[in-house]
């Protein structure tokens, strides 16, 4: 899924959403099914006969996480996925992330937002001359320093995590 999508004009969100299911099409009543869940996921089901042009930016960052969700894939790739979500919806899509991964799914996603890397696995750190790959403990303040060329500050503990800024004396 790319960081941003524009919806097509004259189509509702259900008709959007159900293009991402024209690749997997078969039983109609699965394929309503299926939209509706993911329709669901995204709480976008009250909206599905809405002009997909007309929403907000943060709801057409769900429709078309719901467009993806159903096609039902095992491997997400996505860009900036909870770029243009309040902070509900984040907390929704990370919990979507995790239940996914229960279902053995995998999730690969680019982020700016470091708060987003606590429900990762395993995390890449990219930067002009800087390149690292581990566990959530490559979240070091040494690391960040290097990549962002900032004094960061880390506070990684199980359910939390804070990044401090701090002027470099």
């Amino acid at each position: 899924l790319p960081q941003r999508l524009t919806p097509p004009m004259g189509f509702s969100v259900w008709e959007v959403v159900e293009m991402g299911r024209f690749p997997k099409r078969g039983d109609a009543k699965r394929d309503r099914q299926v939209i509706q869940k993911a329709l669901e996921s995204m709480e976008l089901l009250s909206f599905a006969s809405r002009s997909a042009e007309k929403l907000s930016g943060g709801e057409q960052q769900r429709l078309f996480l719901a467009q993806l969700i159903a096609q039902e894939p095992s491997l997400f790739l996505l860009d900036e996925p909870f770029s243009q979500l309040d902070l509900k919806h984040c907390q929704s899509l990370k919990k979507l992330f995790l239940k996914w991964k229960k279902e053995g799914k995998t999730i690969l996603f680019s982020t700016h937002e470091l708060e987003h890397l606590q429900i990762c696995d395993q995390v890449i750190l990219m930067g002009k001359n800087f390149f690292k790959v581990g566990d959530q403990n490559i979240l070091s303040s040494e690391n960040l320093r290097k990549l962002f060329s900032l004094s960061l500050y880390i506070c990684l503990r199980p359910n939390f995590f804070s990044i401090e800024y701090r002027e470099e004396r």
